[in-house]
């Protein structure tokens, strides 16, 4: 009888330790957000309106309206430029279950609400901008919910979807710094231009 009780109590001392252990989708999340951080990507939880919210998501259950929120991490690569005149912008992808809404700017992308549609038509303006964020779009990695653009950074908004690996990181990251460069590229344009137009 002794050894039972006292099995029970190095139970109830020791199970707390294990609950406290990181699961295997926690051990997954630090691995992918610390290759980021080595990449010289920062990375914070962000929240977006759910485009494709269930009748469940949008009213509770007492008949309050709800606006559904999408959580994803913003994997974000900061601009070594200024970019005068842009506002941020955050183009969100349409879920292939709905009908393209009207603010489709893109095939498959939406701008969202809260953004600059003036800076879109900026970035768009450009031909080799345009071309370089079509490109940045179409290379991110599977999960990835939308992409930002801002005066001090470019993200891309991913849900880390369950067999994510830091390939998949790099290839983020190698396309939110080609897009960046796209950018720089475009400023330094604009200011030489500036320069010799008097």
């Amino acid at each position: 009888m002794t050894w039972v009780v006292l099995v029970l109590v190095m139970i109830l001392a020791i199970g707390p330790i294990f609950y406290l252990l990181p699961s295997p989708r926690d051990r997954r999340l630090t691995a992918l957000r610390e290759a980021a951080r080595r990449a010289g990507l920062n990375v914070k939880m962000v929240w977006l309106d759910k485009l494709n919210p269930s009748a469940q998501e949008r009213v509770s259950s007492a008949g309050h309206i709800r606006a559904p929120k999408l959580e994803a991490a913003s994997y974000e690569w900061p601009l070594r430029v200024r970019l005068p005149g842009l506002n941020e912008l955050v183009l969100q992808a349409i879920p292939e279950d709905l009908s393209v809404p009207a603010n489709e700017v893109l095939p498959g992308w939406h701008l969202t609400p809260a953004s600059d549609p003036q800076s879109l038509e900026r970035l768009l303006s450009s031909s080799q901008l345009s071309k370089a964020l079509v490109e940045m779009l179409d290379s991110l990695p599977a999960g990835s919910v939308a992409a930002a653009v801002s005066t001090r950074a470019v993200a891309c908004y991913w849900r880390e979807p369950p067999g994510s690996d830091a390939d998949q990181v790099t290839i983020l990251h190698q396309s939110l710094q080609t897009f960046a460069r796209a950018l720089a590229a475009h400023v330094q344009t604009q200011a030489a231009a500036e320069t010799l137009d008097p």
